[in-house]
């Protein structure tokens, strides 16, 4: 459900394309595609912090068998993404892949993080505050991609 909705939020930005071109040209359907891309895998990271916060209450210094499976799906999601960021840079559209792994390296940072004393202590605040650093200079590279 919260895939579905990552996809429909980035639906935004066709709206505006639609509004502002009369059309949704090339570029706006990757811009889709990449921040649902950077939104589900964000997504994940936040699952696998709550689930570390539950343990922490629960099972301290014992990772449960939950956070075990949560943070390996989102460490291969997140290989697969950085994956994927080479892959656009390979075909030379290198702005989008450093955006994508950017995105993924961060990610995987913070799921090693988030399962550690100090990532389950780091204030959401703090979390937030990098997440939307992180979002705005994704989006500041996929500008720099359409501009090139």
């Amino acid at each position: 459900f919260q895939a579905v909705s990552a996809a429909g939020l980035s639906l935004s930005g066709i709206a505006a394309c639609i509004s502002l071109t009369g059309g949704i040209p090339g570029w706006a359907w990757a811009w889709w595609a990449l921040h649902t891309g950077h939104f589900w895998t964000g997504i994940m990271v936040v699952h696998v912090r709550l689930q570390a916060r539950i343990d922490a209450k629960h099972t301290a210094g014992v990772m449960s068998p939950a956070l075990r499976g949560l943070t390996t799906q989102a460490k291969i999601v997140q290989g697969i993404v950085a994956l994927a960021g080479l892959a656009l840079i390979g075909l030379g559209y290198m702005f989008y892949g450093i955006a994508v792994m950017l995105s993924s390296a961060v990610h995987l940072r913070d799921i090693a993080a988030a399962t550690t004393p100090e990532g389950v202590e780091m204030s959401m605040h703090a979390v937030g505050r990098r997440a939307l650093v992180v979002g705005i200079v994704f989006t500041c590279l996929l500008i720099a991609g359409v501009w090139r």
